[in-house]
């Protein structure tokens, strides 16, 4: 068996069960961190992630995996209505874990040479695929949820670590573009050889016309600093480095669009997702009337906005620290009396913002974890304008008349 570092892996991600885990703590997986982990173990030789990418919470997802080097497989999912005791809900099924299995099998012939596998997923049912793998004498990693990993999976894996205490304890992290000095963490001398690496890293950088994805920076690296290696500096991943690197001043990083981002000192950055426009739809395609609703449930207030939508809103607000826009258009999406598509709802609510039924306002939190202050785009309720105090007030009075 080859030591950590000396393998050949197949990264495989069981993109649902990481996107949709994470996204109950309204939070999104760093592609970048899982690719680093999967790089310190080997070669990674195979990259892919496994979803219903035709899902609206995932379609903007596979250019952000192609930009980490991992290939997006599409799997189409399915939703069937589910009646227990008189109560009908949705249950969506995918067949990700068929597809990942048969391809794990292709693999171990096509491919003999990979001799770990790397499964991003907490699904107990991939206990069948590490017991497949065990006797092609293949190494099988598991990162996985803590709070969704199943007990028998990990106990089966030769390698386990939690994505959230592990790989990446600040998930999603967005690193401010600049602080002030005092909100740095401090830092000492640095040998010439590790300054040699900075200036190196600045250098490509301010060479570069964009930000450069945090996994492409170190063959880059790796050219012009011969025998580079993050170890002889203390460091068992390359990200630590480069964070130290930005404490010093040398460069920008940034966690956006689910990658890790450098970029040079000088460079305005802006924002490669901007939360609000990173929803992308066909503005030419005509909404139809079974979209919208009749008119008497489609009590539009502004650009589609409803007195349910308001109403919904603030119901989220009281059980919410912040509210993004994207965290608002999925949540609205889902509630079974939102009769517009997704598409449109985007559109109306983007309306809604510019006549004023939301403000912009930025969330501020203290990452203990990297010591940075991270700013997210926000949204709340303009609840002075006169159609969200309408709406408030019906729900006040619905609220009152009940018996």
């Amino acid at each position: 068996m080859k030591e950590d570092g000396n393998r050949e892996i197949a990264l495989l991600l069981d993109w649902e069960n990481i996107r949709f885990g994470l996204q109950q703590q309204n939070l999104a997986p760093n592609i970048s961190a899982i690719m680093e982990e999967a790089q310190a173990l080997g070669r990674v030789v195979v990259a892919r992630a496994y979803a219903d990418f035709q899902n609206h919470i995932m379609f903007n997802d596979p250019r952000r995996l192609y930009a980490a080097g991992i290939e997006p497989v599409y799997v189409p999912g399915r939703v069937y209505q589910n009646d227990q005791d008189g109560i009908v809900s949705s249950v969506r099924k995918n067949s990700v874990d068929v597809k990942l299995t048969a391809d794990c099998v292709e693999f171990c012939y096509r491919y003999p040479n990979i001799d770990a596998y790397m499964l991003v997923s907490g699904d107990g049912d991939f206990i069948h695929l590490v017991k497949t793998l065990r006797p092609y004498g293949k190494f099988v990693a598991i990162v996985a949820l803590s709070w969704t990993a199943s007990p028998r999976l990990t106990e089966s894996a030769d390698w386990v670590k939690f994505y959230d205490l592990d790989v990446e304890p600040s998930v999603q992290r967005m690193m401010t573009a600049s602080l002030p000095d005092a909100d740095k963490p401090s830092v000492g001398p640095i040998t010439d050889d590790l300054k040699q690496v900075y200036e190196a890293i600045r250098d490509i950088t301010n060479d570069q016309k964009g930000p450069i994805v945090l996994a492409a920076l170190k063959p880059l690296l790796s050219h012009r600093v011969r025998d580079f290696d993050e170890s002889k500096f203390g460091h068992t991943r390359f990200k630590p480095l480069v964070m130290d690197a930005y404490d010093r001043g040398y460069v920008k990083v940034v966690t956006e669009g689910l990658v890790d981002w450098v970029m040079s000192t000088g460079a305005d950055f802006g924002s490669i997702e901007d939360d609000a426009e990173a929803i992308e739809f066909d503005s030419t395609r005509p909404v139809f009337r079974n979209e919208l609703g009749d008119d008497d449930s489609y009590d539009m207030v502004s650009g589609g906005i409803t007195q349910d939508t308001i109403k919904f809103c603030d119901s989220l607000e009281q059980r919410s620290r912040y509210i993004t826009f994207r965290y608002l258009t999925q949540n609205l999406s889902q509630q079974p009396w939102m009769q517009l598509d997704f598409d449109y709802l985007v559109r109306a609510m983007n309306k809604a913002i510019e006549d004023g039924l939301f403000t912009r306002e930025t969330y501020e939190d203290f990452d203990e974890y990297s010591g940075y202050i991270r700013r997210l785009p926000t949204l709340k309720l303009n609840r002075d304008h006169p159609d969200v105090k309408e709406a408030l007030q019906t729900a006040t009075a619905d609220l009152e008349g009940r018996p």
